[in-house]
């Protein structure tokens, strides 16, 4: 992959696949395009290592502060779009299987580079900065989030919601998001959660004359998702999407297009999503809950200091039929964000990249930008 960016700043972010990871890195590069940084090029990477060679890997990068070989590179991952040509200005990444390739590549092309959550196996100093959400991080080159990253701001969400309410024909009729996660470390999800939600959707709906926009996701599960389907008024469904039958990028629209979102507050990633949009969020849990595991994580944190904020609330799966969905009682209880949520973080990591207050000015470019939000 060639970066024919000619004056433009280049970011490349290094992809492993995972849908999370891919909107974490764009939800930063993405920010600093904001701010003026420059262009996107996608490097496309698989890590092929396993069992005791990743810790061997580990240690030779932390042996020295040097440029390693491009065959060691080419050792440890596959590039299934070829390798990446020229010299970026900036290299991003999320996701533990990025790492060494985030610290291999900086360290040859001589450029800054990002790291998003807690690098696995090696340093953070390996870094120019890590990014990260959690409290055990070590490192003076940390910036610390109080969300995780994301693409989504007030402004972003309504412009979506606009093009969306037109294009389906949902003009007049009040919309409410349902974003559901699935079965995680901490929370576990029994076929009467998934029932009890169907049926608290079907209340709410009723009472308060709405429609819902309802995306599962890959951790949601076939078996929920056929619960739900025979147990949804399909009257009072405006759209669905089905993860396990025909994945759609429907949460930025989604969201821009409702008055009130929820969201099953296994899925951190959709929570910062909801509440970036500007909506009022109720964050439901099922009635099985790990608490060792959601005490030490940021989970707990995150869900504690948005209470504080009034940006959610914290529903039971099953006590949904005691949400009040009154425009006015929203209005009350919540103080929904009203700005980018991104920009103290990316103005953070500008200081680090030594722009303070003086973005780079470049095109506003993406290479290969394949928008998977949801």
């Amino acid at each position: 992959m060639a970066d024919n960016a000619g004056d433009a700043p280049s970011i490349w972010l290094i992809s492993d696949g995972n849908p999370g990871h891919y909107n974490q890195s764009l939800a930063v590069a993405e920010a600093l395009q904001r701010a003026g940084y420059g262009r996107i090029v996608w490097v496309q990477a698989r890590q092929h290592i396993r069992g005791f060679a990743r810790p061997l890997v580990a240690r030779l990068i932390q042996a020295t502060r040097s440029e390693l070989p491009v065959w060691l590179e080419n050792m440890v991952y596959d590039f299934p779009e070829g390798r990446p040509t020229g010299r970026p200005d900036l290299i991003i990444s999320s996701g533990g299987k990025t790492a060494f390739l985030n610290v291999l590549l900086a360290r040859r092309l001589g450029c800054a580079n990002v790291f998003i959550g807690p690098p696995p196996d090696i340093s953070t100093r390996q870094f120019k900065v890590v990014l990260h959400a959690e409290e055990d991080v070590q490192g003076d080159n940390r910036i610390t989030m109080d969300y995780l990253p994301t693409r989504l701001d007030p402004v972003k969400a309504a412009r979506a919601g606009t093009d969306f309410i037109a294009a389906q024909g949902l003009a007049g009729r009040r919309l409410a998001c349902m974003l559901l996660g699935g079965n995680s470390r901490s929370h576990h999800y029994l076929a009467e959660d998934w029932q009890a939600l169907a049926q608290g959707m079907n209340y709410l709906a009723q009472k308060y004359d709405l429609a819902w926009l309802l995306t599962t996701s890959r951790r949601t599960g076939r078996e929920a998702e056929a619960i739900l389907r025979a147990e949804l008024e399909p009257a009072r469904v405006a759209d669905a999407t089905w993860w396990g039958g025909d994945p759609r990028p429907v949460v930025i629209p989604y969201l821009g297009a409702a008055d009130v979102a929820f969201c099953t507050q296994d899925s951190l990633t959709m929570l910062s999503e909801a509440i970036s949009s500007g909506r009022p969020v109720f964050a439901l849990f099922p009635e099985t809950l790990r608490h060792d595991a959601l005490e030490s994580s940021f989970n707990k944190r995150f869900l504690a200091a948005n209470v504080a904020a009034s940006r959610l609330i914290q529903v039971p799966v099953k006590a949904m039929d005691t949400c009040n969905l009154a425009p006015g009682s929203l209005a009350d209880t919540f103080q929904p964000v009203s700005t980018d949520i991104m920009q103290d973080t990316i103005t953070a990591l500008l200081d680090w990249l030594g722009q303070p207050g003086s973005p780079v000015q470049g095109r506003h470019t993406t290479s290969r930008q394949e928008c998977q939000v949801g």
